[in-house]
Order: C-alpha cells, then structure tokens, then sequence
C-alpha cells in the first residue's frame, strides 16, 4: 500500500526552532486532526520528550487519547465538547475552549455538583470564526456566567487571521483591550494569555503567555511562503505509492473506467497502489499532477480508481521503485499550489489512510 514517511528528528527540530523564538513564553503544541495526518501517537511522544509545554486538540477524543497515552500536560479542546461528556473531561483533566454565550450556559448547567471546569475563554479579535466579543462582555449575564465557580478559567485567547504585520498588531490591540474588559469585573484575573500561532511568531509582537504551534511543527507554510521560523523549518512528511504492475496500453486501446485514457501512440502505464479514498482527486491528470519515477517526472493518465491510479512511462523509466507524491523532489506545495489549496489540507488529506513510517 501505499505509504507516509514521518521524519520525527525534523519534527523535534522544528519544536525546538519554535522555542528558540519566543523567550520566556510556554509552547502548546497543535496536534489536531491526528498530528496534521502524521499520527497522533508517534507525534506527541517524540514532543513529549523535546519539551512541550501543552496540547491542543481539536475534538474530546483527542484529548483522551493523549490521556491514555500517559501525557499529563494541559491539554486544550478547541471544538465543542457534548455536555455529556463534561464530568469525564473533568476527571480526565481537560480544558474546554468556551466561545460563546449559549455554549457557556449549557455546559456550566451540566458541570457536575462540586466539580470545576477548567476552560479556556476564546475571545474573537477579528476572525470572525468563534469567540465572544466587545459586546458579549458588556452583557451582565456573560459575566455572571463567567464568574461560576463551577468554571476554572485557565486561558483566555484569541485565532490570528493573518500574518500580516498590520493584521497582527490590530488584533493584538484589540486582544488586551478585550482582556482588559474582562479582567476590569473581576474574572480571568490569572488566566494566561495566548494569541500568537506559527504564523504570527515573526510577526515582532510580544508573545505573552502561551504560543500555540501547528504549522511551523510540520514544516508547512499555508498560503504564503513564509520568511521566518515558519519558512525555515523542514517539513517532515513524504508521501509515496508503490508500482504494482506495468502494463503496454497499444495506441487506440483504452485505460480505466470510461475510457478515460486513450493513448494516441504505445504508451507504458505504471499502476500505483494509491486512489481517491487515499486522498488523490479523482481527475488528477485534470490537474497536471505527477509523481517522480526514477527522477523522471511521469503524469497521471485516466480517472483515479477509488484504490489505483495510472501514471504514463517516459522513455528510459523500464526499471522502477516508489512513485514520490510528494517529498524531497515534489515538494508539497507545488501540489497544493496545483489543487489550489494549502499543505495543511495536503498532509491531512494523504495522511489518512496510508501505511506510516517513521524515521
């Protein structure tokens, strides 16, 4: 099958990339959507031992995995976690990020008799994705909630939208004015402050508190190239597709489902153990996609299967190994560039379903 290859020495150079950057304040590492797909397992216990200072997650499940997995660091749930399920994150010592006014009321109505939450108060500064506002704090029954003691505050924080120095430093500004509001009736008083990400590291602002990495950890850029720690540090995963078979595919005759290749001259076709369920768009050769054989760059041809796909020979490959998807030939963001899209959603994407192998 085919398979992802984690290099875990980069991983723990990038932590310590990161580290070096921002003086006094606590790293939390990212490792939602199981380690950006480079497998939560092997991802945190190589930043267990480099040093992190924390976790956020994205769901309660991840969460408990890093429990049972024996990590005792603050572990922050960024999505919404089922009321339900608040007496185990509390024995398990979770920390909920709490976003809204609804959210607050519903869950500080099912924190068990006697228990505290710990939370993390996401306040939005200008993504306009979650997060309470100016006018949320200015609502007395918000800040009544907010002062149970049934809550726990550990944090309070915010999403940068951008990199852009500009964008940072307004965000930032209406960051501590919105801190400040709150801490002006009595709440958050000791909570930590954590605004900046990978992206907003070089951006020459203060880094308060905590410093949450994702990206810079993985050696991914987004939708720009950054110039910074972001930029420098190398990506750590490779994806490739083993040949299965290869097959003469005579001028006139047809490859695939639909006839969707129809070679006008002999054309070799390497078959590749990789098909959309592995992440691949269905019409990849749509896309101007290929893999790298022998140093020789050869183009998908016909439609992706949901488990195979079909790559054209050039002349002098006869002999070959793994097709490189993405690594140190094809970097990963020309095939981001080609889907229009970004590396993150490439390393998640591929990493689902492929063997891993770690370096």
């Amino acid at each position: 099958m085919s398979f992802f290859r984690v290099d875990l020495d980069k991983l723990a150079a990038n932590f310590l990339s990161v580290k070096s950057k921002v003086g006094n304040a606590e790293v939390y590492c990212v490792v939602k959507s199981d380690g950006y797909g480079c497998g939560l397992s092997a991802v945190c216990g190589v930043l267990e031992r480099t040093g992190s200072d924390g976790y956020v997650v994205a769901n309660f499940d991840e969460g408990v995995a890093l429990r049972d997995m024996g990590i005792r660091k603050p572990v922050v749930v960024l999505g919404s976690v089922s009321p339900c399920l608040l007496g185990e994150a509390i024995e398990r010592d979770l920390t909920v990020s709490v976003f809204n006014y609804a959210y607050l009321a519903r869950i500080i109505e099912k924190i068990p008799k006697g228990k505290r939450l710990k939370i993390w108060l996401k306040i939005n500064s200008g993504f306009n994705r979650l997060g309470f506002d100016a006018l949320d704090f200015a609502k007395e029954k918000v800040v009544g909630l907010l002062s149970s003691d049934k809550l726990d505050m550990a944090g309070i924080f915010s999403h940068l939208r951008g990199t852009g120095a500009d964008v940072s430093t307004c965000q930032y500004r209406l960051f501590l004015h919105l801190v400040d509001g709150i801490r002006a009736h009595g709440v958050g008083l000791n909570a930590k402050l954590s605004l900046l990400n990978s992206g907003g590291i070089d951006c020459g602002l203060p880094t308060l508190d905590i410093v949450r990495t994702g990206a810079a950890l993985y050696g991914l850029k987004g939708s720009k190239r950054e110039n910074g720690v972001v930029g420098k540090n190398s990506v750590v995963a490779e994806f490739y597709a083993r040949v299965l078979q290869i097959n003469t595919i005579f001028s006139g005759e047809s490859l695939g489902y639909d006839d969707s290749f129809v070679p006008q001259i002999d054309t070799r076709v390497a078959v590749l153990d990789v098909g959309y369920a592995d992440g691949l768009p269905r019409r990849a050769d749509k896309k101007g996609l290929f893999v790298i054989l022998n140093g020789k760059r050869c183009p998908f041809v016909g439609s992706v299967c949901m488990n195979h796909s079909f790559v054209a020979l050039p002349q002098g490959v006869y002999s070959v190994g793994d097709a490189e998807i993405f690594g140190k030939n094809l970097p990963v963001t020309l095939l981001a560039n080609r889907l229009e899209t970004i590396d993150y959603e490439i390393l998640c994407r591929f990493g689902k379903t492929a063997e891993r192998i770690y370096l």
